[in-house]
């Protein structure tokens, strides 16, 4: 009896294994919000890595997310965490892990947080290089 038990237990879990894929995508951006060099100085603060997860109801190529993804929530945390006004550098990478009709997907961010102290001296002008009539 035990032994039957056992080898429809591990039929079980070679199907689950089997049917079970994961898969992930990556991108890079510049900042969470404009920022103007010229009129800005950058100060460094830290780097530093966030994770969230959320889980998604599969059947075949249709999904039904069981909650929204957090990626506001995410880079608002880790802006927030280090007291810092802006993300510069910003990479991030999304995990996704299928288990039979669930999928867990997760959003990794890694970005510099940076404090933004607007400078004291304003712009150079630009240059006028269209030629003036007399």
């Amino acid at each position: 009896m035990m032994t039957s038990l056992m080898k429809y237990f591990y039929l079980w879990l070679m199907i689950v294994f089997v049917l079970s894929c994961a898969s992930t995508n990556a991108g890079i951006a510049s900042s969470n919000i404009p920022i103007n060099p010229a009129v800005t100085e950058i100060q460094y603060i830290t780097t530093d890595t966030v994770r969230k997860d959320w889980w998604v109801f599969d059947v075949g190529v249709f999904g039904l997310p069981l909650e929204e993804p957090p990626i506001d929530e995410a880079l608002k945390e880790l802006q927030q965490k280090h007291e810092g006004d802006a993300l510069i550098n910003i990479r991030y990478y999304t995990q996704r892990s299928v288990f039979l009709m669930l999928s867990k997907n997760s959003i990794i961010i890694k970005a510099d947080v940076v404090k933004l102290i607007p400078k004291t001296t304003p712009p150079p002008e630009p240059k006028d290089t269209r030629e003036r009539k007399r």
